[in-house]
């Protein structure tokens, strides 16, 4: 377990500036590797292992003999030829494995997978870190900004899992910054451009979403969920997001997550359209990109940003509805919640103005804040799905429509199913939707727009 290492220590070990003994340093490290190899086995044969996560057995054979010659000798003995040979087949493992989780479907992805290619980054990146002196930079650069950039996949790919390892994998890229990367907070900072108000003519062809001004008691909240969405109105105004630290401070943004850092983002407005991607970008970048019109969308889409960037989770509060622990509703029988310990899922959306999300289903019921900006949504219930026109059910957007609702080249005579069912809202910051599961909902940005989604 981390905490049986003495984490602080280790890590104040291994970075140049805070070294106390060459021989410490050598001896966390290696203690540290052969821990988390052997946490990564689950006392499983290693061919076993092996086997179960399609790698390579030479490759996990080398790896392990090579902690192992490391972790029997003295730093000054270390082979630099054994130590490469170890951060590249640590590479190959990590190439092997981020293959297989990106391309195999999620329900295959095993936890044993996840957490081998996660103690892989974490590993490879201590490595570097604590023998540093032996092996040095080289031109792809320094070892400390790979680290993190290792780390970051961890965190993104695996999901950091196991005791600690998250905690770790923060603490790493922490005292990397702390060491190279210091932001300047005493700069002047730019708040981003966003709309005192909005108009919401464009949505009035729809029924409205029911609006609530005060947030609804546990009883009235569990039986509103079984029923139709709704929108409590102002419900996130006094969280620190929307206050203190805003959001809409772009220096306070890049401060939360600090320098170097990469974050998984969607190009293009729309995933269903065939020039969309997904990319990995700076957080930066991504934040300087979000005021311009360069004709390069960038959204990140369903990411959980507080694994990533732990400070900004105190400036948001969980709404206790999500553990309310609603049964499944008559229009969507097969409803489960999250398969996870919580049984609740954060996930952040940011974007520019443009940024769109067909219409499409979730399994889960949803509390969704709107933060900075505003936001379109139009929503219509499960009894309407034949009109919806869902992509194949054989392809990943089965619960994807092909209607565009909000197509500006639409008649203006809704179809009759439409009328009938469908509603719409413009969201505000501070304002929280809650969609029951099933439910079939579209959103558009109205102009640079972060949102939190809580699943339950």
């Amino acid at each position: 377990m981390v905490h049986r290492l003495g984490l602080p220590r280790f890590l104040a070990s291994v970075f140049p500036l805070k070294m106390s003994s060459s021989n410490t340093v050598k001896g966390i490290a290696c203690i540290w590797a052969t821990k988390i190899l052997k946490d990564a086995l689950h006392d499983v044969p290693k061919p076993e292992v092996a086997r179960k996560c399609s790698i390579d057995p030479e490759i996990w054979s080398g790896i392990t003999q090579s902690i192992g010659l490391l972790n029997s000798c003295k730093r000054d003995d270390i082979d630099i030829s054994s130590l490469q040979d170890v951060k590249s087949q640590l590479d190959d493992l990590i190439k092997s494995t981020t293959n297989q989780i990106h391309t195999l479907p999620y329900y295959q992805v095993t936890s044993a997978l996840r957490t081998i290619h996660s103690e892989s980054c974490i590993l490879r990146s201590l490595l570097d870190l604590a023998f540093s002196d032996l092996d040095k930079d080289d031109a792809s650069g320094p070892k400390w900004l790979k680290a993190i950039q290792r780390v970051d996949m961890a965190i993104i790919t695996s999901g950091a899992p196991g005791e600690g390892r998250l905690e770790l994998a923060q603490e790493i890229i922490q005292r990397i910054q702390e060491t190279y990367l210091t932001v300047d907070l005493t700069s002047s900072s730019i708040a981003f451009d966003v709309p005192s108000q909005l108009d919401d003519d464009h949505i009035s062809r729809w029924k409205p979403i029911k609006r609530l001004a005060e947030p609804p008691s546990w009883e009235e909240f569990s039986k509103m969920i079984q029923e139709s969405p709704f929108i409590v109105e102002g419900y996130a105004n006094d969280w620190p997001a929307l206050s203190e630290r805003s959001w809409r401070d772009h220096l306070y943004l890049v401060s939360a997550g600090g320098r170097a850092r990469k974050v998984p983002v969607e190009v293009g407005g729309d995933y269903t359209k065939g020039d969309w991607g997904q990319e990995l970008v700076d957080w930066e970048v991504f934040l300087n990109s979000l005021p311009r019109d360069d004709g390069k969308t960038l959204y990140m889409a369903q990411h959980n940003i507080f694994n990533q960037f732990p400070a900004l989770r105190s400036d948001i509060e969980v709404p206790d509805y999500v553990y309310s622990s609603p049964s499944a509703p008559q229009s969507f029988p097969q409803y489960k919640p999250p398969a996870n310990a919580d049984q609740m899922a954060m996930n952040a959306w940011m974007g520019p103005k443009g940024t769109y999300s067909p219409a499409h289903t979730d399994r889960y019921f949803n509390c969704y804040v709107q933060v900075v900006g505003y936001k379109s949504v139009w929503v219509a219930p499960p009894c309407v799905s034949r009109h919806m026109l869902p992509h194949s059910s054989e392809a990943q957007m089965s619960n994807t429509s092909q209607v565009d609702v909000f197509d500006p080249t639409r008649s203006s005579e809704l179809p009759d199913w439409e009328r009938e069912h469908a509603v719409a809202a413009l969201l505000k910051p501070g304002d929280m939707l809650v969609l029951p599961p099933g439910w079939w909902h579209a959103m558009r940005s109205e102009s640079i727009s972060f949102s939190i989604s809580f699943w339950f």
